[in-house]
């Protein structure tokens, strides 16, 4: 709860400083997910363990307050955890079918392509086209427009992202 709520505050204080840029995930929400390893020290020093969690944080970005936001991927990763398993249903509100596919797609990309496998194709680059070919579709690009992997879950969300991670 109390990681929810740091979370909610550097993104609301990185929101009041450039609304024109909601880019709030920057130092303030890096700071917030050191923040988050004092509860999980792994997300400080094992890369698989902050991909996983980068990658819900992002997810569950979609259509979601930050607060209920951090809350649910830390509630997420919990439970991630304990079962070694992407969880099948977190998605609440308006967005929980997208957010649920969303998982399951992760799910699926780590099931395929391993947990490296999964991490350099979010940070790797294609074309739209590439990954049309490959059966996954980057909604509102062009064909020719070349993105980063994790584009896959959808432009803010692929963003949000790689801004986790950049």
């Amino acid at each position: 709860e109390l990681v929810a709520q740091v979370l909610a505050y550097e993104a609301a204080q990185a929101y009041k400083q450039d609304t024109k840029n909601v880019d709030w995930y920057g130092d303030e929400i890096q700071e917030a997910i050191e923040f988050a390893s004092l509860l999980h020290p792994e997300l400080a020093t094992n890369d698989d363990a902050r991909f996983i969690f980068t990658s819900f944080l992002a997810i569950l970005s979609n259509g979601q307050r930050v607060n209920y936001n951090a809350k649910v991927a830390l509630k997420s990763y919990d439970e991630y955890q304990q079962t070694g398993l992407i969880p099948e249903s977190v998605g609440t509100g308006k967005s929980a079918e997208a957010i649920d596919k969303q998982f399951a797609l992760l799910d699926k990309l780590i099931s395929t392509l391993g947990m490296r496998g999964a991490k350099e194709f979010m940070h790797t680059e294609f074309s739209v086209a590439e990954l049309n070919a490959m059966g996954l579709k980057v909604p509102g690009e062009l064909s020719d427009e070349v993105v980063y992997g994790s584009m896959i879950f959808g432009p803010k969300i692929g963003a949000f992202y790689q801004n986790l991670n950049g």
